[in-house]
């Protein structure tokens, strides 16, 4: 892919960050980070796959090798 000399690949937007007090030990490793304004839940859509249960992954994909 060859970009013209007037195109951008992208373009980022980084917001400045407030420090605020940091929240308890054991809430940050719960949601993975210190700073409540970077805390920014993932939320799947409804859609009509399964959900995964936690260490479902590596058995169907243990199941997907090849025999020799």
């Amino acid at each position: 892919m060859m970009l013209q000399k007037n195109m951008r690949l992208g373009m980022i937007s980084v917001p400045w960050q407030q420090y605020t007090t940091p929240l308890a030990p054991a809430e940050s490793l719960r949601i993975g980070t210190v700073f409540s304004e970077l805390n920014q839940p993932y939320t799947p859509l409804n859609c009509n796959q399964p959900v995964m249960k936690p260490g479902s992954g590596m058995a169907m994909m243990n199941g997907m090798q090849k025999k020799r």
